[in-house]
């Protein structure tokens, strides 16, 4: 972009027509009527060059710049600067120039001291001009025409240490005694450190890992960066998050490293795993220092390894969270090349200093991400690769219509849509897609996909059998097809679809796994996703399958004896899977009947906000036959409740506004993170001064209880809902620590349960473990833990516990018996003679082993085997049972 040229040079110094300058831009084509052609771009990032030794290092040196000066850039967001380079800063700014002006004479001075010099010999001096510009508004997408960006003449440069002195007039039509460099970018602060400190109370790290901590030394010119509240780095170093060698805190670090180019060990190798660990400490969404990790892989089926340059880093999760040491495993296979024969993989930091949603980030950075470990497994498939996320698979939805008709049932009927969301972040609407999506890949060269089908399993609400009318039974199998956009098929996309109308009804379960064969001249072999379909036929209850391929027609509707009834109530899961089956067991030992009174609506991957919460599918019309709905947000702290922006198009807030406001209803909100993310809306603060009612704390529980990371809550004496826990423990300790809002009850709230201090004594905090508010106008009343139910542990110090029952279920029954839902008795003590027995024969060498158990009360059982080194063979049963099995 920098170029001697006669661009917009005349009356530069008084010089006339042909006076020749050095130029930043380019030869952009005019925008309309009133704009002249050339002008400069987006992106720019460019540095025109001079630099000198001195003749005495250990002397100070007065450099003096003067320049006549035309600029034409986007006020407030492009500059033209003119800078020197330091040993302590890339780029020092001496003055900076928006929006437009011409032959602005420049007259500069500043003075290098003795440790300022750069260069090899540390005595050099660098004298630049740059010109920096946004992603946009420019030249190059005509909406800022300009006649920019810059252009210098007449340009003199003195030193007073060694008398050098340069001057350049450009008439020659080259830039003189000016280099143009390339943008270098922010900077590689890749190194491998050891010993590196870190937050995480679970793990550490002694040995060498990569990290991207900005010392002063790693590169030249820069940092140190200093810590401003994370210090625990070396010396208290951080990552650079304010430039680096561009000098400019809207400059975004992207610095990562990348394995070596590793030959593949043979084509029948057509499956990869990446695996390795982080230390991630980027705990706000988007916060403090915005440095993300990330990771990509790229291949090459050529014959010659360089040419991987020229295949592009394919995928780029990014991770926030922590401060915690995590070991992720990635199945890589729909990324590798067909017959690749080279591969890489690539760990990164990546900074986003802005986000159009939620501004500009601050600048309190930590010393993380660092890495280890990285290992790529390469393995064989048995069949044609298959994935899909879970928001491109079916949603827990209700009838269409926005209403439950009641006079015509025909009417009711319930699509089957997939999870995501595809209407534009603009348009500020829900409308999910209505075929699930899979990526369905032939693993070997050569080999075609074949019979990419859907096998599905209603089970239907007999009574709206009179209306099912889309001609397709209750168990089958549909094909499906490639997706297509603008008419030209997407590699490996496959759509599979039910209909939308006259299949599902109300209160109907299916269950429905994926299966494709691979065919190489004749060889055929098969995939199923899930791989593993156990219980595909069994609706004994919602964890009988698979959660993430199941879905269920909301609301439940009977009939008996001729009159409607529905199920009144809703658990409504907008967690991690982790918890989904604490809530069954929970109910499961409530007084609740799983099977007539207890419908289920699970998020399909609560944590990506896709609208797909219960108010992007359901009207409060359509929720006002539940009595009770019973919430949970698990480990999550971001899109949790949503209040229909963009950002998360689910109306959760509103619907349940509506529905509570109808009368009469209880609502039980749960959730680590719940209350911190639903105060940042404006929504969401009226709605939890309307019925939740309590005073949301930005500091985290655990820092204002004595550093308690799993506190014991315990009920205040005469309260009006707990009465037979004595005491629980909230756990957030190892080896997932978890972060618990802090919350106070506000006047017309009453706090239900405290948490105890380190001593066990209690009075010590203000901080709500429980609150209900009742609102007296409806009748409605809504009660909070602001924590997961998952997260509720028996408390080993308790005077008292349920016999035979987890106290996370005693919990939940004394908050249901609140709602009027009566127990009608607990269990009594186990019997002495009821003890856990198990046994294996005819011993666990034989090829054929029975294994066998009793369980006096209901609980959860584990069966595992091992080999004899002790490494885990298979998981035979990890789930509840009851008492007697």
């Amino acid at each position: 972009h920098w170029q001697a040229s006669d661009y917009q040079a005349e009356g530069l110094n008084g010089h006339g027509p042909g006076n020749l300058a050095a130029w930043c831009g380019e030869d952009f084509p005019s925008c309309g009527a009133t704009d002249e052609p050339g002008g400069y771009g987006d992106s720019y990032r460019d540095f025109l060059v001079w630099s000198a030794p001195v003749a005495s290092p250990d002397q100070p040196c007065t450099v003096t710049i003067g320049c006549r000066l035309n600029y034409d850039v986007e006020p407030g967001y492009d500059y033209v600067r003119v800078a020197v380079a330091l040993a302590s800063e890339a780029v020092h700014v001496l003055a900076e120039f928006d929006g437009k002006a011409a032959d602005v004479p420049l007259d500069l001075n500043f003075t290098y001291l003795p440790g300022d010099y750069v260069g090899p010999g540390a005595d050099e001096i660098v004298v630049m001009f740059l010109v920096w510009s946004d992603g946009g508004w420019s030249d190059e997408d005509c909406s800022w025409p300009t006649v920019g960006a810059c252009q210098i003449d007449d340009v003199g440069v003195s030193l007073s240490n060694g008398g050098t002195a340069i001057f350049d007039d450009f008439q020659d039509g080259t830039l003189g005694n000016w280099n143009v460099e390339l943008t270098t970018g922010v900077g590689d602060f890749a190194q491998l450190w050891s010993g590196l400190d870190d937050l995480d109370p679970c793990a550490s790290n002694s040995s060498p890992q990569v990290a991207f901590i900005d010392d002063g030394l790693v590169v030249p010119w820069v940092g140190p960066s200093e810590c401003i509240t994370w210090c625990y780095g070396p010396s208290g170093y951080v990552v650079n998050t304010t430039g680096g060698r561009l000098g400019g805190w809207y400059d975004d670090l992207n610095n990562g490293v990348e394995s070596p180019v590793m030959a593949w060990p043979g084509p029948q190798y057509t499956g990869a795993l990446v695996d390795y660990t982080f230390y991630q400490h980027m705990p706000d969404l988007f916060g403090q220092s915005a440095v993300w990790s990330t990771w990509a892989v790229r291949s090459t089926a050529s014959a010659d390894p360089a040419d991987i340059e020229d295949a592009p880093w394919e995928l780029n999760p990014y991770y926030y969270g922590g401060p915690e040491y995590r070991r992720v495993s990635h199945d890589v296979t729909a990324l590798l090349e067909p017959g690749l024969r080279y591969f890489q993989v690539q760990i990164k930091a990546k900074q986003f200093t802005w986000n159009w949603s939620l501004g500009w980030a601050v600048f309190d950075a930590t010393p993380a991400p660092y890495f280890d470990n990285v290992r790529v497994t390469a393995f064989e498939h048995g069949g044609p690769y298959m994935s899909a996320s879970e928001i491109s698979l079916a949603q827990d939805n209700f009838p269409a219509g926005g209403v439950i008709d009641e006079s015509t049932l025909g009417n009711n009927s319930v699509r089957f849509d997939m999870a995501y969301n595809i209407a534009a972040y603009s348009q500020m609407i829900n409308q999910p897609g209505d075929s699930l999506v899979v990526a369905i890949r032939a693993a070997r060269v050569g080999a075609s996909v074949e019979w990419p089908r859907m096998h599905y399993i209603l089970k239907p609400n007999p009574m709206f059998d009179p209306y099912r009318s889309s001609g397709l039974p209750a168990s089958g199998v549909v094909d499906g097809y490639l997706v297509g956009e603008g008419g030209d098929p997407l590699a490996g996309g496959y759509a599979f679809d039910l209909p939308d109308t006259g299949f599902m009804f109300p209160g109907d379960v299916i269950h429905y796994f994926f299966s494709a064969q691979e065919n190489l001249l004749g060889d055929l072999r098969t995939s199923l996703l899930p791989a593993d379909t156990t219980g595909f036929a069994d609706f004994t209850d919602f964890m009988s399958y698979d959660p993430v391929f199941t879905m269920r027609a909301l609301p439940t509707m009977r009939n008996p004896g001729g009159s409607l009834d529905y199920a009144d109530h809703l658990l409504w899961y907008d967690g991690d899977l982790g918890g989904l089956d604490k809530w069954w067991l929970a109910i499961l030992n409530s007084s609740l009947d799983y099977n007539s009174s207890v419908d289920v609506y699970r998020t399909q991957q609560a944590s990506y906000g896709a609208g797909n919460g219960l108010g992007g599918r359901a009207t409060s019309a359509q929720l006002n036959h539940y009595d009770t709905i019973l919430y949970d947000s698990g480990i999550y702290s971001a899109n949790t409740l949503g209040v229909g922006s963009g950002y998360d198009p689910s109306r959760d807030v509103q619907v349940l506004d509506e529905w509570l406001a109808h009368g009469g209803h209880n609502l039980l909100l749960t959730g680590n993170g719940l209350m911190g993310d639903l105060t940042i809306s404006a929504d969401g603060v009226a709605f939890n001064d309307q019925w939740i009612g309590v005073t949301v704390h930005p500091t985290s529980l655990q820092d204002l209880i004595h550093n308690q990371d799993s506190p014991v809550a315990q009920p205040i004496p005469g309260n009006g809902v707990f009465d037979s826990a004595d005491s629980w423990l909230v756990y957030g300790s190892c080896p997932s620590p978890a972060f618990f809002s802090a919350v106070e009850a506000a006047p017309g709230t009453e706090r239900l349960a405290e948490y105890l201090d380190p001593g066990r004594n209690d009075g010590s905090y203000p901080y709500a473990a429980a609150t209900r508010r009742i609102e007296p106008t409806v009748s409605s009343q809504v009660v909070l833990l602001p924590y997961s139910l998952a997260t509720i542990w028996t408390d080993p110090g308790a005077a008292k516990a349920m016999p035979g029952m987890p106290v996370r279920s005693v919990v939940l029954i004394d908050i249901l018996e609140a709602f009027g839902n009566y127990s009608p008795g607990f269990p009594a003590d186990v019997p002495a003679a009821g003890t856990f027995t198990a046994e294996a024969w005819p011993n666990p060498f034989n090829p054929k082993v029975k294994i066998s158990y009793t369980l006096p009360v209901a609980g959860e059982v584990t069966v595992r085997v091992y080999d004899v080194k002790g490494r885990l063979v298979r998981e035979l049963k990890d789930e509840p049972a009851p008492a007697g099995a």
